[in-house]
């Protein structure tokens, strides 16, 4: 059940992922999905948003962060 839920969520971001570069303006879609591996559900740009900006600073600054993610 836990891995569907996971599943499930992620599809819907990789969904809402590619729709962002064929819509002209990216807010006009309005849906929701949960940030991975926590209960709290968030709209689907403003995420897209938080990962475009403190994702590429984390990555940059972490020499390991494979073996983070990945454990």
């Amino acid at each position: 059940m836990f891995n569907e839920d996971l599943r499930k969520n992620w599809l819907d971001i990789l969904k809402f992922n590619s729709k962002v570069s064929i819509v002209e303006n990216p807010r006009i879609l309005d849906e929701k999905v949960r940030i991975p591996l926590t209960p709290i559900q968030i709209d689907a740009f403003l995420l897209y948003n938080l990962f475009a900006i403190l994702y590429p600073q984390f990555i940059n600054e972490q020499h390991n962060i494979l073996d983070i993610i990945v454990s």
